[in-house]
């Protein structure tokens, strides 16, 4: 058995060395998820010629997260986060006992938009006017989860957009709203 060290001498016979593992590590020590979402975690064992490179993984609160190992590759694991809170994944190795461990917090999904204005006023004209001029809106996603808008309706209005209404976290979608021209008399929202 190697461990480390070198074999010299006079060998007859035939024989295996078998190396030891004198380490494990994870890719990652600290993960963020969101509810449902899920991330893979690999484990590098040392010496890379180690003869039993067997691994158990485990979390600490699998009602929080999982841990689903690779079935072609016993070093990867996919971690999937479950509900809001924190929870230690652990990877063991057979031979040494040998462990590494990720900090995985599971943060609640949340959907929330802001506007950057509230209202818009486009004045007073008189009748046979030209249009007001368009103006913008921006929307934008303040939330961790992509959210998806319905496209805006107006009677008597213009309004267009030239974004994707599916906004990812911290995305922006920009609306230009116009009153619609040779509006009749009146007042309008």
């Amino acid at each position: 058995t190697e461990e480390g060290g070198t074999l010299t001498g006079d060998v007859t016979g035939t024989g295996t060395v078998i190396y030891k593992v004198t380490d494990v590590s994870l890719d990652k020590t600290e993960l963020t998820l969101t509810e449902g979402g899920s991330e893979t975690l690999t484990a590098t064992i040392t010496p890379d010629k180690a003869s039993n490179k067997s691994l158990t993984w485990s979390s600490s609160d699998s009602s929080i997260v999982t841990v689903a190992v690779d079935q072609t590759d016993n070093t990867k694991a996919t971690v999937k986060a479950l509900k809001e809170g924190s929870a230690t994944i652990t990877a063991t190795t057979a031979d040494g006992n040998k462990t590494a461990t990720c900090t995985v917090t599971v943060t609640a999904k949340t959907y929330s938009l802001s506007v950057d204005k509230s209202t818009l006023s486009f004045g007073s004209i008189t009748e046979g006017d030209a249009q007001p001029a368009a103006q913008t809106v921006t929307i934008t996603n303040t939330g961790n989860q992509a959210v998806t808008l319905n496209p805006p309706t107006a009677n008597n209005f213009e309004v267009t957009t030239s974004d994707s209404l599916t906004l990812a976290s911290n995305a922006i979608a920009t609306f230009t709203i116009q009153p619609k021209d040779n509006l009749p008399r009146g007042s309008y929202s």
